[in-house]
């Protein structure tokens, strides 16, 4: 499987414009609500997603689109456990082992994705991981949450002004750097700068397993 490192393998979406528009009081306060609300912007994701992978290439999960966002929106108004709706497109059940030509598919679209979102892209250099990152799980629980439910890991916490989080989809990268930003905005009052870095979906799920272990 492969090493955190490979997730920067490709250019961050630089969505520090998106936090500068935020506003922390559309957030709620208590962990458990925050928890609610993220779900509850599931089918924004899968909406977001839906319309951007409509302009790629045909292929036999694009063409079942309609049929997979009605059944995916059924789940999610259901209260079903998060899954990032490209996973979803590929087949893939929340728990299960990935399939080589899921793997294939949603490394493709995902990947594909950056071409289409209307964000800014930005490439940079980032020198190796630190455990910064447990530092601003342990400080800010609710980021540990939102990052968890979206799937979407912190891999660069230098300063909780300047973030780079991973993520298998740019629209569910851009909700989290959303809400993370509105709950470090109301923190510190400071803004910060968030990127989201597109990786393979085994280097997600390898981090997601490495910093949300004991999550449920």
């Amino acid at each position: 499987m492969n090493s955190p490192q490979a997730v920067l393998t490709r250019p961050p979406v630089g969505v520090g414009h998106f936090v500068e528009k935020a506003k922390p009081d559309d957030l709620p306060h208590s962990r458990r609500e925050i928890r609610a609300y993220v779900h509850g912007r599931a089918n924004e994701i899968a909406a977001e997603t839906a319309l951007a992978v409509k302009g790629l290439p045909n292929h036999e999960a694009i063409s079942a689109l309609p049929e997979n966002y009605s059944t995916y929106t059924s789940r999610a108004n259901a209260g079903v456990k998060f899954e990032d709706y490209i996973e979803h497109l590929a087949g893939r059940d929340d728990g299960a082992d990935l399939r080589s030509d899921q793997s294939e598919f949603i490394d493709w679209v995902s990947s594909s994705l950056v071409n289409l979102v209307p964000f800014r892209v930005h490439t940079c250099s980032f020198a190796n991981q630190t455990d910064s990152k447990r530092d601003l799980y342990s400080q800010y629980p609710e980021i540990s949450d939102v990052c968890s439910i979206l799937k979407c890991p912190v891999i660069d916490a230098s300063s909780t002004d300047f973030l780079i989080i991973a993520s298998i989809n740019p629209f569910s990268g851009k909700l989290a750097a959303e809400i993370i930003g509105k709950l470090l905005i109301r923190a510190t009052e400071i803004v910060p700068f968030i990127f989201v870095t597109i990786c393979p979906v085994r280097t997600r799920d390898y981090l997601c397993a490495k910093h949300f272990v004991h999550e449920s």
